[in-house]
């Protein structure tokens, strides 16, 4: 490629795509710096010129069939992507499951293989206690590095609590940063071999963010000891963790094995608790090992956003509003009982802090509803930059839905993002033919900007 144009944090090139091959190719991006230092980047895809997707083919089957999932695409880094499947039901509305599973996308798109996650619905925290959370046809949506669950089917009937997790930070793990090291006494120590060490932070169940969870464990800490006939004990050091009420050490119960065989060694209670000596007296729990990359923190309840109607199967959908940390949190529309559904919504203000943390104020209603009132629609939304046709302007969408168990609509309406996120009117758009229900949206920009 031609590299047009560059400053500190783009770069503008020209790629010749007669040289990719293929009708509709897919490359990573990687950039070199003049020293030699190199990034690989996502994947970038080159349409056909009539526009038109590559044929569907088959990924990863999910560890348990689910229907109503929220399904949602998160990030832990820059360039690391996971979807994430929640929730659901096994196709009878009683039966609402817990679980949670995440498969890792690769930078051509493909998926590798779905593992349950730790932190499931089964273990929420509702603020004051753990309790067992299942949802189905919840409204989802991901801000930041939190996933959001709007409403939805407990088996009992709508709810109205808003829940997320946070897609948690491998970057964000305890450091070992200082090693001593001394002679046993010949009985008590560590014998001689490579170990390796990783040490995780535990939240209080007050922390907003992940309450009584824990983090991804920290970068891995080698330790080679040599063969004394006195044995070595160690003490291992770290900064503390903003926020942290305790810490996990994990550690190869073994010397010479590897990162896969790491176990718990000890758990210390307390911000400052940030040492741990090591003379090999401890037992490790081979039940306990660190979570891995793509995990998500503790399921809980968002206080002070509980929506004003309890939903299912609501149209849930989140933009930025403008200002800069802010983002516009909706439900729309929904199933509100048996055979029952709503066109009237809400919209909440999500304001992200410095350290991502993010708080949502209470949820407003919406000026305008859906006509005819449905659920299971599909929302998408249009941003500056998307097409020329919306210039500076933020356009909703919602098409389609069923509007009673029986019959269903093709109806589409759009509707300007109005002050404080609010929606004055929708207006009616071409619809798509046939009418659909539980679709799946997306919207694609064209190579001239206008689609």
């Amino acid at each position: 490629a031609t590299v047009n144009t560059s400053s500190a944090t783009s770069l503008g090139v020209t790629i010749d795509a007669s040289t990719l091959g293929g009708a509709a190719p897919v490359c990573v991006v990687v950039v070199t710096n003049p020293d030699g230092a190199s990034f690989r980047y996502s994947a970038i895809s080159f349409k056909e010129p009539s526009q038109n997707l590559n044929a569907f083919r088959y990924g990863s089957s999910m560890l348990e069939a689910r229907r109503g999932l929220a399904l949602l695409a998160g990030r832990p880094t820059a360039t690391s992507r996971y979807l994430y499947a929640v929730g659901g039901d096994d196709g009878t509305a009683t039966n609402v499951k817990t679980s949670v599973e995440a498969v890792p996308i690769d930078p051509f798109g493909a998926m590798g293989s779905f593992a349950a996650q730790r932190n499931d619905l089964a273990s929420a925290w509702d603020g004051a206690q753990t309790t067992s959370l299942p949802r189905a046809f919840a409204g989802a949506a991901r801000i930041g590095r939190f996933l959001y669950l709007v409403g939805g089917d407990d088996a009992a009937g709508p709810t109205s609590t808003l829940l997320r997790a946070q897609i948690l930070d491998p970057l964000a793990g305890p450091e070992i940063v200082d090693l001593d090291a001394a002679l046993g006494d010949s009985t008590t120590g560590m014998g001689p071999g490579l170990y390796l060490y990783r040490v995780s932070a535990l939240f209080p169940t007050t922390d907003p963010s992940n309450p009584g969870g824990e983090s991804l464990a920290g970068e891995l800490f080698n330790v080679e000891l040599p063969d004394v006939p006195e044995l070595l004990v160690i003490t291992l050091g770290w900064a503390p963790v903003t926020g942290a009420s305790g810490y996990r050490v994990y550690r190869t119960p073994l010397p010479d094995q590897t990162a896969d065989d790491l176990e718990l060694m000890a758990e210390l209670s307390g911000n400052a608790s940030t040492t741990f000596f090591d003379d090999d007296t401890a037992a490790p729990d081979p039940t306990t090992t660190p979570m891995p990359h793509g995990s998500l923190g503790v399921w809980h309840v968002v206080p002070g956003a509980t929506l004003a109607t309890p939903r299912a199967a609501t149209a849930p959908l989140a933009v930025a509003s403008g200002t800069a940390g802010q983002h516009y949190l909706y439900a729309v529309g929904g199933r509100t009982g048996v055979g029952t559904v709503t066109g009237s919504g809400e919209v909440a203000t999500v304001t992200i802090a410095g350290d991502q943390s993010q708080t949502v104020s209470a949820w407003r209603p919406l000026t305008a509803s859906l006509n005819p009132a449905r659920a299971e629609v599909v929302a998408l939304s249009i941003v500056p930059g998307d097409t020329p046709v919306a210039g500076a302007n933020t356009f909703l969408f919602f098409a389609c839905g069923r509007r009673t168990v029986t019959t269903i609509t093709n109806v589409t309406e759009a509707a300007a993002l109005g002050a404080n996120g609010d929606i004055a009117a929708f207006t009616g758009v071409q619809a798509p033919n046939p009418a659909r229900v539980g679709a799946a949206g997306a919207r694609a920009r064209s190579r001239g900007g206008d689609h």
